[in-house]
């Protein structure tokens, strides 16, 4: 890949969002409402199609709220179809651990993913992001973040990451999610865009459970992304099921990945574990 060349689409429009962020840096007037991660199919935070989840974030509380998710599942895959692991195709499955820590708009994340073929921790990441709410429908989100391979599989050094985000709230709801990876040694810039569209429909109780469906379809592209090509990479239809209390719960999940542009199709799930933490 070329070092330098003028900038793609994909890339403008990273590069845009992240700009009206830099643009709204004044104090909102009004904190993003209380969201349950299990009761939400957000363009996450930190938005891997593997499910890194949103730290929670409460309504008019300043001090700081922590919450803590376990993911096991059978693999790991990336929003633009590219699965993460050694022969995926006899995988074990993978263990997923994501903290997280709010305050107000601010919030912060340490994830990482233990792979069950080696038995190795394969990426450890860090974060950080800003949320911007316009009213109860409708926010904005911008970050940056670090990328580390303790066990060396995916890569000798660490990936650095501007994140933007946007989400709406509606009888659909819409999540907009851009990955911008910089330029570092030898990983040229690249640029992955996660489109969700998702409606969460509730199901009731069960033994003092608030039980809920939520139905998604993701698209994810990507511009020369780790790699020479862009474009449409994968459309994923899936479904969650998800079991709440208080802010404890239990989520299912299932994603049917149709690849394109080389992407292999692939089917995977796997179960959310999601605990509170004492805020301090």
């Amino acid at each position: 890949m070329r070092k330098t060349r003028k900038l793609s689409w994909l890339e403008a429009a990273a590069l845009g969002v992240l700009g009206c962020l830099k643009l709204a840096a004044a104090p909102a007037q009004e904190v993003k409402p209380v969201e349950n991660p299990l009761n939400s199919s957000t363009a996450q935070i930190y938005a891997m199609s593997q499910e890194k989840t949103e730290a929670q974030k409460a309504e008019g509380d300043e001090k700081w709220a922590f919450c803590l998710d376990n993911t096991v599942a059978t693999d790991y895959v990336f929003g633009n179809g590219m699965v993460i692991g050694r022969e995926p195709g006899k995988h074990r499955g993978v263990n997923q651990t994501f903290f997280g820590a709010s305050k107000d708009n601010l919030s912060a994340f340490l994830w990482s993913d233990i792979d069950f073929n080696d038995k190795e921790i394969h990426e450890v990441d860090i974060g950080t992001d800003y949320t911007i709410p316009f009213g109860d429908s409708f926010s904005v989100t911008g970050g940056a973040y670090v990328w580390t391979y303790p066990s060396k599989f995916i890569g000798d050094h660490s990936d650095y990451v501007l994140h933007g985000a946007a989400s709406y709230k509606g009888p659909v709801n819409l999540d907009v999610c851009i990955f911008h990876l910089l330029e570092y040694e030898d990983v040229d810039s690249g640029t992955c865009f996660n489109v969700k569209a998702s409606k969460e429909f509730s199901l009731g109780k069960l033994a003092g459970f608030d039980v809920s469906a939520t139905p998604s379809l993701e698209a994810g592209l990507t511009h020369r992304f780790y790699d020479e090509t862009e474009g449409l990479k994968a459309v994923t239809p899936g479904v969650d099921l998800s079991f709440s209390k208080d802010s404890y719960g239990i989520r299912f999940f299932f994603r049917a990945l149709d690849g394109k542009d080389g992407v292999d199709d692939i089917n995977y799930g796997g179960v959310t574990f999601s605990i509170p933490l004492d805020s301090q």
